[in-house]
């Protein structure tokens, strides 16, 4: 059967030219090994997945890293043209996220004629940023983010903003929120910095977490032109009944095909592990991969949900996916942020 709509998120590069402090990848991937994707294998992505959709589907290609731009910009420009040769009457849509430190005019110019969405990603204002987000050589990077982000603005590429939620910036609300405010960040997506068990990780205490999203959205709410911020925007979804868009709070896992650049695919960018190897995208069909064993058992598996068995809001949240939730939820305390935050919006705070 013909898929109508297919998304896939693509790694054309495994090295990365940063040491961000809180990368899971550099843990569970050598991310710093320079292997990038070779030709026949994006040929194989391309091809494999005109042939599961049919003449009028939606195919949605994501590059994300390490960092994408590593693999150049030849990889990228063979990459369309060999789209454009088969598309036929599919939709494509295109989106990178990028650290931004390699960005200059030929590959902004690039995005823009070929309608790229670019997820940017920066951690607020410098002296965040900075503590977390450095690169090989130890150099801070904020400066050469902002000026990518100016350069993409220039040009008028659609850009979003990717912001870690890390145990310094929480404390932060206001200061971050006028940071974005300050450089016309209009689109915002607010990732939790998700703790993998490493001793050198930095937990969020749920208290604290819970705290700086209450100060945020009262300052959201009270601005007249607010800045788009997803986690915002997707509660608001919610209470509405509607299954919101942010992967992670929709309360089930979808069928999301990570490829990475030699070729193997997972079921999700959290769980690049062997053990969740649905197949490789040069051998196998896109079709046995998504109907896998393992796929299913990963998208039926939830969490603990003793929390959420008497939760009032249990209903519309679905209890999240079970990656987000390690964040989220405190089971052995029966603490859960959603609950306490759509607690705080149902009192009244979700008023314009």
């Amino acid at each position: 059967m013909k898929l109508n709509y297919l998304n896939l998120m693509i790694k054309p590069a495994s090295a990365c030219n940063l040491k961000c402090k809180y990368c899971f990848y550099n843990k569970v991937k050598p991310v710093t090994e320079s292997i990038s994707m070779d030709y026949d294998v994006m040929e194989k992505i391309i091809e494999k997945s005109f042939e599961i959709t049919n003449d009028f589907s939606v195919i949605n290609f994501n590059f994300q890293g390490g960092e994408p731009l590593l693999a150049g910009k030849d990889y990228f420009k063979e990459f369309i043209n060999k789209v454009n040769q088969l598309k036929e009457g599919r939709i494509v849509n295109y989106t990178v996220q990028t650290n931004g430190t390699l960005i200059d005019d030929a590959w902004v110019k690039f995005f823009k004629a070929n309608s790229f969405l670019v997820g940017l990603s920066i951690d607020g204002f410098k002296e965040n940023n900075n503590i977390y987000r450095i690169d090989n050589n130890n150099r801070d990077t904020h400066q050469k983010i902002l000026k990518s982000y100016k350069l993409l603005k220039s040009y008028e590429v659609d850009t979003n903003i990717l912001t870690v939620l890390t145990s310094n910036l929480i404390n932060y609300p206001q200061q971050l929120y006028k940071f974005y405010k300050s450089n016309r960040m209009n689109y915002v997506q607010l990732i939790p910095c998700l703790d993998f068990g490493y001793s050198d990780y930095e937990s969020l205490d749920l208290d604290k977490l819970s705290e700086f999203y209450r100060k945020l959205f009262k300052i959201y709410i009270d601005d007249d032109d607010p800045v788009n911020i997803d986690f915002f925007q997707n509660i608001e979804i919610i209470l509405s009944g509607k299954i919101p868009y942010k992967c992670g709070m929709k309360g089930f896992c979808e069928t999301q095909l990570i490829i990475d650049s030699k070729g193997l695919v997972y079921p999700c960018d959290f769980y690049t592990e062997e053990k969740y190897k649905l197949g490789d995208i040069t051998t196998d069909s896109l079709e046995d991969m998504i109907n896998s064993n393992i796929n299913d058992i990963f998208r039926s598996k939830k969490m603990d949900d003793s929390c959420c068995k008497r939760c009032r809001f249990s209903i519309i949240c679905k209890g999240m996916c079970k990656k987000i939730s390690t964040v989220y939820m405190n089971t052995s305390d029966e603490q859960c942020l959603i609950n306490d935050f759509l607690g705080f919006i149902v009192a009244g705070n979700f008023r314009r």
